[in-house]
């Protein structure tokens, strides 16, 4: 009963928190759509298109995933370690969406970094965010090698190990060059606003990227620590979904800063004091008009 249940409960617990990420990701998705980028920007359209398909076909995998372990394991209990189709390409979309997510931010790593670590922390990260892709693959070609010969799913664990392992190095080096750059630009700069925009991203590159770090070491952990259970299970079935909201809140958050930059600039020229040009004063304001005035006589056309 209670191996039973280290099968049964992760499965559980890992497709709710994949719905929930899922309606996150739905929520970043409308409010990209509804506050547009200005410019030209195609490719930011292209990989957020790509990160949806994506998205919504790691859901319908673990929703068969699910109906497979929660209900028909319910007259079936052979169900709960059978392996199906589905299962095969699973290792495809969470590490598709690492990869995605992952060239992202180190394509924003290359922008507000300087020198030779302009050139070398970008590479490293694709680097590995490419072998983690590449186990991926690799895991998937194992599972369908394998069949449905749940005996013999340990021959993937090597793979499994190291793809886990690469998306988490990937994520640790992420988040640490983000958190160092945008600290170091902080204290480049004396002007208070700007400190204070640095600031809301430091904290939300350790908020976005340390919680992909956090589940993804917690699925290596436990996977590692416990191979004859589903409870990876909890953390790896809603990797692919925190990726994909890490990723579109980043780009969100940039529409946001730009629309109160807009704002900003607005009200300045709005209610700013616009200066007299060529050395000439500034005109009296014009005072109020009394009843008893004549009216103003109009100015002839010239």
């Amino acid at each position: 009963m209670a191996s039973d249940l280290l099968l049964v409960g992760p499965t559980l617990f890992g497709s709710l928190v994949a719905y929930l990420c899922f309606g996150a990701f739905l929520v970043q998705l409308a409010n990209y759509a509804l506050n547009p980028l200005d410019g030209n920007q195609r490719p930011i359209h292209a990989l957020v298109s790509a990160v949806a398909v994506i998205e919504v076909g790691g859901v319908i995998i673990v929703t068969e995933y699910a109906w497979r372990v929660l209900c028909l394991a319910t007259v079936d209990k052979s169900r709960l370690l059978a392996l199906s189709n589905w299962s095969a390409a699973a290792p495809a979309t969470y590490g598709s969406l690492a990869l995605l997510a992952q060239c992202f931010f180190a394509w924003q790593i290359r922008t507000l970094a300087k020198g030779l670590a302009r050139l070398v922390i970008p590479i490293i990260i694709a680097a590995i965010s490419l072998a983690q892709f590449s186990a991926a693959l690799a895991i998937c070609v194992q599972f369908s090698q394998v069949g449905k010969n749940i005996a013999l799913i340990r021959q993937l664990r090597p793979t499994v190990i190291t793809q886990r392992a690469s998306a988490l190095a990937a994520d640790v080096l992420v988040t640490t060059a983000l958190t160092y750059l945008l600290w170091k630009h902080k204290s480049a700069t004396p002007l208070s606003a700007t400190r204070k925009l640095l600031n809301g991203l430091i904290i939300n590159a350790l908020e976005n990227a340390a919680l992909t770090t956090f589940f993804v070491a917690l699925s290596l952990a436990t996977y590692v620590a416990f191979p004859t259970n589903n409870l990876h299970q909890a953390f790896q079935q809603s990797i692919g979904g925190l990726y994909a909201n890490v990723l579109m809140a980043s780009l969100n958050g940039r529409i946001r800063r730009r629309q109160a930059q807009a704002r900003e600039q607005g009200i300045n020229v709005s209610f700013g004091a616009v200066p007299p040009s060529n050395g000439e004063k500034s005109p009296e304001p014009t005072p109020p008009r009394r009843p008893s005035d004549p009216d103003p006589q109009p100015a002839a056309d010239v």
